[in-house]
């Protein structure tokens, strides 16, 4: 009787578990695209402090340009905002943007980057990492605020 409570016992807790780390892998929709969770952050940040020349990338030039001009197209030039390109690998681009606090041009600007159909040179993985200033001219905190992929 007591191997058999035990046995029962091990099932619901490797169901319970399974459960927990399953819900724990759900992405979270952020605007056009999924909030990236912190594992996702920490190894592109790492990735990128053991990789001095990050912005040298092959056609790093061209897919900047494709990527910055379909946002500045979209967005008041009124508003001060920095774009900084990080190509992970041929398929993959991560964009540091540098925005005023200000969750609506957050999300135009996810939006843009996630639904545009880009050349073949823009890498089909996107991930956009977004850092607030406080002052209108662009000077202040840059503190992190989310980070989207596609």
């Amino acid at each position: 009787m007591t191997t058999r409570n035990l046995i029962i016992v091990s099932f619901i807790g490797i169901f319970a578990s399974s459960c927990a780390s399953s819900s724990s892998r759900k992405q979270t929709k952020k605007y056009c695209g999924h909030e990236m969770n912190f594992s996702e952050i920490n190894e592109i940040s790492s990735w990128t402090s053991h990789n001095p020349n990050v912005y040298n990338a092959k056609n790093g030039t061209e897919i900047y340009s494709e990527i910055n001009d379909s946002i500045r197209h979209n967005i008041p030039d009124s508003i001060t905002f920095e774009l900084f390109l990080t190509k992970l690998t041929d398929n993959e681009v991560v964009i540091d943007s540098y925005v005023p606090n200000d969750k609506k041009l957050i999300e135009e600007i996810a939006c843009i980057l996630m639904n545009t159909k880009f050349s073949k040179i823009v890498p089909d993985k996107r991930k956009i990492r977004f850092y607030s200033y406080t002052n209108p001219d662009g000077s202040g905190d840059s503190q992190f605020e989310m980070a989207i992929k596609n």
